[in-house]
Formats: structure tokens, sequence, C-alpha cells
């Protein structure tokens, strides 16, 4: 029994920016989520390394999972450019988002800046093709059983 949220700003981030050994070095944070601090190319799909739908180079959204050799540290993809992401956190009445999507500058998937949608302005029900979510899986909450030791009897 699994429990699927839309993830916090700070999960967002970390699964999009975060390397333990960033550059063979000390923990740190890339500027963008293609384990780079680099602009990713704004190429079609698979694209290389550090590539990203961006800038209209395919002139829509791609399926989830088209750039998988532009993978996060924690193996995460398409967090930058494709669609831009909605965040469990609100600025006022607007939703936030991260990622920037496929019709947005590189500036757009930079860990530097978060977007704001307007919900209450535009309404739940509005349909964007920039525009969307990704879940966090949570673990199961219950105790998962720890095996006792088999007692011998001599």
């Amino acid at each position: 029994h699994a429990t699927w949220v839309i993830p916090t700003e700070n999960e967002w981030y970390k699964a999009a920016y975060f390397a333990p050994k960033k550059n063979r070095k000390d923990a740190g944070y890339y500027t963008f989520p293609t384990q780079s601090d680099r602009v990713p190319l704004a190429v079609p799909p698979p694209g290389n390394r550090n590539s990203a739908n961006y800038e209209n180079a395919v002139g829509t959204y791609t399926l989830v999972g088209s750039y998988t050799t532009s993978k996060s540290f924690f193996g995460t993809v398409d967090q930058g450019g494709n669609v831009m992401e909605f965040l469990e956190l609100f600025i006022g009445p607007c939703a936030a988002t991260r990622g920037g999507s496929f019709q947005n500058n590189s500036l757009s998937l930079s860990s530097h800046l978060l977007w704001s949608a307007c919900v209450a302005q535009i309404g739940l029900n509005s349909k964007f093709s920039d525009t969307g979510l990704r879940v966090v899986r949570l673990p199961d909450p219950r105790p998962v059983p720890f095996p006792l030791p088999q007692s011998s009897t001599n």
C-alpha cells in the first residue's frame, strides 16, 4: 500500500539537481537537472548526456523518458524542459512549478528559477500542453515484520 503525492519543492529540487559527489568532490547542486552546470543542448530525443526538450526543439512535449541519457543523479529524467511540473507549494493563490517547458528558454530549466501558475485565475479544469506534474511514491508506513531466530531443541 504505497501513497502517491506531488513532490514538495525540496523533494523536486534535490531529485533534479543534487549529487553527493559533484564533479568528483563534495556534495552539491548542479545548475541543470542533467548533472551539469552547462546549458543543455535543445535537441530532439534521445539527445546526449546533457540535452533536453526546450526552445521548441521538438515543438511539443515528448513522452516521459525520451531523454534517458540526461538523467539526474537519482535517475530522474525530463525534469528540465518538456513540461513545467507542479509542486506541492502555493505562493498565494498560485501553484509553484519547476523545470520549464518545451516552449521556454534555458533559464527556465535552471536551479535558479521557480515559476508560479495562478490556478485560482486559470481554473483547475484548464488544460495546457506545457504543464504537468510528477508524482512521488512514498513507502508503505506499516512496519515490516522482522524475522525472529528459530529456536532449536536439543
